[in-house]
């Protein structure tokens, strides 16, 4: 196992990597131009030799009703994984589209399917691991009841899952139930803690600090045996800015007691 965190393709996020003995996690948002900075990834590894352990595209609409907007969705998997092989990491992680009005979740998987067999098959065809994250960004697939249809659609697959407990800790689901349950599919894991107090919830926080059990979750990751990354998101206000490098550095810290 081993742990990172997610760039902003700075050369100082390279340096500190570095220094610190992490490995980096490349996203793609909305407008997606990131597909763009490459070059300068591949640049950057080489000169401070540092591993992009996974990349991923959060946003994407595949299922859009628009077809203009699913069109640019779909043709950019194959250029994230395309991105992935390139950069040498060995994950990409992809959402399934949002939920649209009037359809089961069985339409959304049948109308997925078709798109997601096309995606593994390419990924494995290059060697890279794709992913479904479980957030709820563009991505109608982040709960164990639909990952039950799609794998049961799939039957034999390599498709894995980008877990991050965050996610169900929010929605009032038990992380270390779905983790249980689907630990053997993750390939890519993100941490962040949520403080919260009483019903409120305070703020996003590093690891270790906040509400969600993250020695319990290393204990399941590890049971199952990942050998993946741990990458560090940093997400509120309060931990992003002047205050990003440290609170990596504290949730890393925190971290490395369950790596072994």
């Amino acid at each position: 196992m081993t742990l990172g965190f997610i760039t902003d393709y700075s050369e100082q996020d390279f340096w500190f990597a570095l220094e610190h003995g992490l490995e980096l996690e490349c996203t793609i948002n909305p407008p997606f131009d990131a597909l763009d900075n490459l070059d300068r990834v591949l640049d950057l590894q080489d000169k401070y030799g540092v591993s992009v352990a996974s990349c991923g595209v959060w946003g994407a609409e595949p299922l859009s009703p628009d077809p203009a907007t699913a069109r640019a969705a779909q043709s950019l998997i194959p250029k994230l994984i395309d991105f992935t092989l390139a950069v040498g990491a060995s994950t990409c992680c992809i959402g399934a589209g949002s939920e649209m009005e009037g359809l089961s979740l069985q339409q959304h998987v049948d109308s997925f399917i078709p798109l997601l067999r096309e995606w593994t098959d390419y990924a494995d065809n290059n060697d890279i691991r794709l992913a479904l994250y479980n957030c709820h960004w563009a991505n109608f697939a982040y709960k164990p009841e639909a990952w039950d249809l799609i794998w049961g659609a799939l039957g034999e697959t390599t498709l894995g899952i980008k877990y991050d407990p965050s996610h169900p800790f929010y929605d009032g689901r038990c992380y270390l139930d779905e983790l249980l349950d689907w630990g053997d599919r993750v390939t890519h894991v993100h941490s962040k803690d949520t403080l919260k107090i009483g019903d409120k919830i305070v703020q996003d926080v590093p690891p270790g600090m906040g509400s969600i059990d993250y020695g319990r979750v290393m204990g399941v990751l590890n049971h199952h045996g990942y050998g993946g990354c741990v990458a560090m998101e940093p997400h509120s206000e309060g931990w992003g800015g002047p205050r990003r490098y440290e609170g990596i550095l504290l949730g890393v810290d925190w971290m490395r007691n369950f790596i072994m």
